[in-house]
This record gives structure tokens, C-alpha cells and sequence, in this order.
């Protein structure tokens, strides 16, 4: 699965393609998985004890390794996606303007790059 999406395996974890999300496993520790994401350094994204059956850290790994995008409200985006340009904002199916339209206008304040 990780290495369909990209992923490289470090040691005993995982990373993600842009590097900003970790997956750690470490079976004799209670929080056996850890996930980590780079904007959250102090706080995990999600734990898994050991108990946790291993199709459900599968399924979750599974929805997180996926490029398939992720439909979210505006208010639940975090500011650095919604600011920083680290993220295109693209409305879903059904909103009043087109996600083509809503791309190419949201292109238009980003910094260029080559």
C-alpha cells in the first residue's frame, strides 16, 4: 500500500511523498502507531494502541496514503492550507461555480513556479 502511493519506508515507519506526514510503529510501546504530520510537531494526528486490530490502522492508512482528495467544509481546512498556498481549495460536485472555474481563479493568487 505505501509504496503504491509513494510512500518510502524509514526503519520502523512510513513518509509520505512530501515528507509532511509519518507513520511510526513500534509494537512493544501502548501507543504502537503513531501518525505525525509536520504542522503538528507536538501533537500526533492519530495513535493506535497496541490492542487496535491491524485492519483498522489498514483502513486507516489505507484512506490516508490515497491521492484521492479529501471533501471537507472551508471552516474544518486548516489556515495553513487555506493561507499559505499549500493547498488548492476546489469546490465539490454541485457547488454554484465549477471546480475548472474555481481552479483557475484560485491559480491566479498563487506565486508562480517553475
Amino acid at each position: 500500500m505505501a509504496a503504491l502511493n509513494g510512500w518510502s519506508a524509514e526503519s520502523s515507519s512510513f513518509v509520505s511523498p512530501d515528507r509532511y506526514c509519518r507513520i511510526e510503529h513500534t509494537p512493544e510501546a501502548d501507543d504502537a502507531w503513531k501518525v505525525e504530520h509536520v504542522y503538528f510537531e507536538n501533537d500526533p494526528l492519530a495513535t493506535f494502541m497496541g490492542r487496535t486490530p491491524d485492519h483498522l490502522v489498514g483502513n486507516f492508512f489505507a484512506h490516508l496514503a490515497t491521492p484521492v482528495p479529501v471533501e471537507r467544509a472551508f471552516a474544518d481546512i486548516p489556515l495553513s492550507t487555506r493561507y499559505e498556498h499549500s493547498g488548492l481549495i476546489t469546490p465539490v460536485r454541485g457547488a454554484p461555480i465549477n471546480p475548472q472555474v474555481a481552479h483557475a481563479l484560485a491559480q491566479l493568487g498563487r506565486p508562480h513556479r517553475r
